[in-house]
């Protein structure tokens, strides 16, 4: 039997790479979904916001505000 250290291994980098973005898209996709369900009336635009805060934190949101002063 193959675990998944063996199967990363065999992987040339490009694979690697692959298969790292391809990983972070579905957490993204999974995380999205779970904060739609709990926010069913917020708009793409808030549920991007949402999103963005709960993967990299506030600093991303305070930053964006401190620049349109």
């Amino acid at each position: 039997m193959v675990d998944q250290s063996d199967f990363l291994y065999n992987l040339t980098p490009e694979q690697r790479l692959e298969q790292a973005c391809s990983m972070s898209d579905f957490s993204r996709e999974l995380t999205l979904g779970r904060i739609k369900t709990e926010n069913p009336e917020s708009s793409e635009s808030q549920l991007q916001e949402m999103l963005i805060k709960y993967l990299h934190g506030n600093i991303w949101t305070k930053r964006s505000s401190s620049l349109s002063r």
